[in-house]
């Protein structure tokens, strides 16, 4: 109580300085703005005098932030519901129309999840998400995205929730008395903050704003009592930028099941993801330069600025594909005779892409991250990022019919350790740990 009130006298006089800066800086009367004349001290007890009015003032101010710090900081300490309790899945950010990479690891592991615990309920916004979602117990609560998602907890109290699994940071835990996990999948916006060309400006100040400090995920991941994250390298990344005091745990990603037939190995190089800043596209197209015999098959959606971005950098002699979109099935068609699956990113938290290559037996080549370390191990060749030489040096190197063959065997060793069950199997621990303290 004590360092409350502490905490309370020291904020109100930083409250009290920032006031009498701004006045002095552009000359306006405090009394008359919106926000502090609703107080009417200065008109209810003249006596007081301004300087008194507005240390009151700042005191109220932060006594509110105060209030409003203790009930997101403190969420663990104030968990009071009675061990066991509902299972609750958040399935709000899987997209009745189209899957990003979350929406297709929230639907994955909700499948996975339900064969161990068919009473699981999940937590829908719109009756059509039921379209791609299991048979399961379902409720319809707030969408992710709005402000009336600040009522969730208390909704989730009265259907009384025991523990509530999510798999993003977006939720609001303001009242809740159930166990909350939350999930950061990477902490790539902290090294790469510079938004996306395509997205709207008020979306580009919000970006900005998430990601100019730390604070933003470090209140939303506080609120829980695990986090979860997709690799050991985003578990380090979170840990080494301090964003969150709570538990990490491990759930990773896996790989979707590709329906492959076998077909003649030609020479094309297949590139599977985004086309964000950090995905270093650019390398790969300069690697064709020295590949002149290769064919590049990007297969993701572009925004037609970042591809006319990519256009300008293209080497005369290459063989480029743009394919602005593919069906699993056409996937796997080009996968199954690719020489291989290439990346150049520059930082990742998991990396689809190449597990679901060296699943069917498509060897990889990728960027030296520890986090391809981790998913791929022996079952790729790594180059630097910034040396598309040395991607087309390792290109050369898989024309070894011997070395192909290694390789593709320790793939399908490798993505052996990686699958949906072993992932649901994990979530499954988290949650009986939670349910029995």
């Amino acid at each position: 109580m004590i360092r409350a009130l502490v905490w309370i006298l020291l904020t109100g006089a930083i409250i009290h300085i920032l006031i009498l800066l701004v006045q002095s800086t552009i000359h306006f009367d405090y009394t008359q703005v919106n926000v502090f004349s609703i107080i009417y001290l200065s008109k209810v007890w003249p006596e007081l005098g301004e300087g008194l009015t507005m240390a009151i003032i700042s005191w109220i101010l932060a006594a509110v932030l105060f209030g409003l710090f203790y009930l997101i900081i403190n969420q663990k300490e104030r968990t009071k519901n009675p061990a066991g309790g509902k299972v609750f899945y958040d399935a709000r950010f899987i997209d009745p129309e189209r899957l990003d990479g979350v929406g297709r690891y929230s639907l994955e592991l909700l499948k996975a999840y339900a064969q161990i615990n068919p009473d699981v309920t999940m937590i829908i916004y719109d009756e059509k998400q039921l379209a791609r979602l299991p048979k399961l117990p379902y409720v319809i609560l707030d969408n992710p995205y709005k402000f009336k998602q600040l009522r969730m907890s208390l909704r989730l109290n009265r259907l009384g929730a025991g523990v509530v699994f999510c798999p993003q940071q977006i939720f609001s835990g303001f009242g809740r008395r159930f166990k909350l996990i939350l999930s950061l999948h990477d902490t790539i916006y902290y090294q790469f903050r510079r938004p996306p060309n395509w997205i709207s400006l008020s979306d580009k100040v919000i970006w900005r704003l998430m990601y100019l400090t730390p604070l933003p995920h470090r209140l939303l991941l506080n609120q829980a009592n695990v986090v979860v994250t997709v690799s050991k390298a985003s578990r380090d990344d979170l840990m080494r930028r301090h964003l969150t005091d709570r538990p990490i745990e491990v759930v990773y990603n896996a790989p979707a099941e590709l329906k492959i037939i076998p077909a003649k190995t030609q020479k094309t190089l297949v590139y599977m993801g985004s086309f964000m800043g950090y995905k270093n596209v650019e390398t790969l197209i300069a690697a064709t330069n020295e590949l002149p015999d290769y064919e590049l098959i990007l297969c993701s959606k572009i925004d037609p600025k970042r591809k006319e971005e990519l256009m300008r950098g293209v080497p005369k002699t290459s063989k480029i594909i743009w394919k602005n979109g593919i069906s699993d099935d056409e996937y796997a068609k080009i996968l199954s005779s690719a020489t291989a699956l290439v990346s150049a990113s520059r930082a990742e938290g998991f990396n689809l892409s190449p597990i679901e290559a060296i699943s069917v037996g498509v060897p990889v080549i990728i960027s030296d991250l520890p986090v391809h370390h981790e998913i791929a191990g022996d079952a790729a060749l790594f180059f630097n990022p910034d040396k598309p030489t040395e991607l087309a040096k390792n290109v050369r190197k898989l024309e070894d019919g011997k070395l192909r063959s290694k390789m593709i065997t320790a793939g399908y060793e490798q993505a052996g350790k990686f699958s949906w069950q072993k992932s649901a199997e994990k979530l499954n621990e988290v949650i009986n740990s939670l349910q029995t303290k």
